[in-house]
């Protein structure tokens, strides 16, 4: 068996350095990627390596070209990503709160656990999922209104478009014409403006 030399690691071991680690870099994540919330959010300088820079507001950009020089914070910060971006797959949207909600999650939770030091951080993690399985799901799904018609379309993909009526009409032609069993792939031109085309696969 041939021997690999291991890459140098950074190792954290105490507890509470730690925490503190992963509260400062999700804060730090948090401050950068809430500043793009709703449609009064800022856009974000982003320099991309071999491409020109970008400037954007969408979430889920932001948070992919995230990247801290510590890696301890990095590895920690990678993971966080990995919220928003099943967010993206799982709802389309929403990225942005996912993080927003998560850092709310790390912040009062270390603090609910500081204040209760016999309280086990298994019961806290299973007593949430509980609280996501039981409480919030059937609430969201209470109270949540079908998109019965093209307009109900328009008006939200417009609020994930930040109100720009282009977009928003492009995404509704491109789902109108993809149909439920359809699927919409998303694909980026040399030239500019935004146009849907659609293809008939036979299998």
């Amino acid at each position: 068996m041939m021997y690999v030399k291991s890459k140098t690691k950074d190792m954290i071991t105490n507890q509470l350095d730690l925490e503190k680690t992963v509260s400062d870099t999700i804060s730090k994540m948090t401050e950068i990627v809430a500043r793009t919330m709703g449609p009064g959010g800022r856009p974000v300088l982003i320099e991309r390596e071999g491409l020109p820079n970008l400037v954007t507001k969408d979430g889920v950009t932001v948070i992919k070209h995230l990247g801290l020089p510590n890696a301890a914070q990095n590895i920690i910060l990678d993971t966080c990503k990995e919220i928003s971006l099943n967010t993206a797959r799982d709802a389309g949207d929403g990225t942005t709160t996912a993080i927003v909600l998560a850092n709310a999650i790390v912040h009062y939770g270390k603090e609910f656990m500081a204040n209760k030091p016999k309280y086990n951080p298994q019961r806290f993690t299973r007593e949430m999922q509980d609280c996501y399985t039981k409480v919030i799901i059937p609430y969201l799904k209470e109270t949540a209104e079908p998109v019965k018609n093209d307009e109900d379309l328009r008006r939200v993909a417009l609020i994930s478009a930040n109100g720009d009526e282009d977009v928003a009409r492009v995404v509704v032609d491109a789902v109108v014409a993809a149909g439920e069993d359809g699927h919409v792939l998303i694909q980026e031109d040399q030239g500019g403006g935004m146009r849907v085309e659609t293809h008939l696969l036979i299998y």
